[in-house]
């Protein structure tokens, strides 16, 4: 057990702590030794309530971060139940995305022009099952997404290649407007599967944090097409998909392939990668009142291209 303070900014400092030998995450065969070491978070802070992580994962030679948000203390509200981070879905073999649409709804809809959202709102259950909705930034949502789905141990092309398909995976369901044109309040669920592993309130690691801060306005299309790719992908062992193998991407990042490279090699040689600044508000693609003869403006722009 380790106590550690924080500074007058709220960080502690770093602490070194064991864990399985690095070999155990970039091994595809190994199903046995779960490859990382497993903690226990408590944090305190006068006036506020107590937070509990379980399953706190920290891999060899990587850096795990917490980044906890307080609720203040109230006689009125229960204790907070501890957060538990579940296994690694790598090693737990049920990761991966859901497979890729095979056609829009009846009344799909898509936005005028790709946007990197500032923040998503994520479902934390399957669609259609009762769960909370979370509403996050989009950089902290794929960190998340990236710390949950692959290992952070990973060659640093590798990790691009998954972190681009994460964020091209999100901005595709953004563009179609794929759960609100069905009726639900939120813009993509957190289950594997269907969309992408998504953990609230986990720990990540310092380089998916690193990686998504660089990344997070990339994202990847086919020539001539203007919406995100929907980027399927699995885990390539337990789960088999037409799309990219998170495990091959080991594999291809030390034969030396780039992380466009990479998904050129899943997805095809129309692939390209392109970077937008349009950084804003998800915006809504229906106008709020019916189109009727004789209308103009984006939204019949918008229904013309679909």
């Amino acid at each position: 057990m380790a106590r550690l303070t924080t500074n007058d900014v709220g960080s502690a400092p770093e602490l070194v702590l064991t864990a399985p030998d690095e070999a155990y995450s970039l091994d595809e065969a190994n199903t046995t030794v779960r490859p990382y070491a497993v903690y226990q978070l408590r944090a305190e802070m006068t006036g506020f309530q107590t937070i509990e992580l379980e399953g706190v994962q920290v891999f060899a030679g990587q850096q795990t971060v917490a980044r906890l948000q307080f609720l203040p203390a109230a006689r009125t509200l229960p204790e907070v139940e501890p957060e538990t981070i579940p296994e690694h879905p790598l090693f737990a073999g049920d990761g991966g995305s859901g497979p890729a649409p095979i056609g829009r709804c009846a009344d799909a809809r898509v936005l005028s022009e790709v946007v990197v959202p500032k923040k998503i709102t994520v479902h934390l259950a399957r669609p259609a099952v009762s769960a909370a909705n979370v509403t996050v930034s989009f950089q902290d949502y794929i960190a998340n997404v990236a710390s949950s789905e692959v290992y952070p141990t990973w060659p640093e092309q590798a990790l691009r290649a998954n972190i681009l398909a994460q964020i091209s995976l999100a901005l595709n369901r953004i563009w179609t407007e794929w759960y609100p044109s069905r009726g639900y309040s939120f813009n993509i669920t957190n289950s594997p599967g269907v969309d992408q592993a998504y953990v609230r309130g986990r720990t990540v690691f310092a380089v998916m944090e690193r990686l998504t801060a660089e990344l997070f306005n990339t994202y990847v299309r086919r020539t001539g097409d203007t919406e995100p790719y929907y980027t399927e992908y699995c885990d390539g062992k337990s789960v088999t998909c037409p799309g990219m193998k998170q495990w091959g991407t080991v594999d291809r990042a030390k034969e030396g392939k780039s992380a466009l490279e990479i998904l050129r090699y899943y997805y095809g040689s129309r692939v390209q990668l392109v970077t937008t600044n349009n950084i804003a508000s998800i915006p809504q693609s229906y106008p709020g009142s019916p189109l009727r003869r004789g209308s103009t403006g984006t939204a019949v722009n918008v229904l013309t291209k679909t």
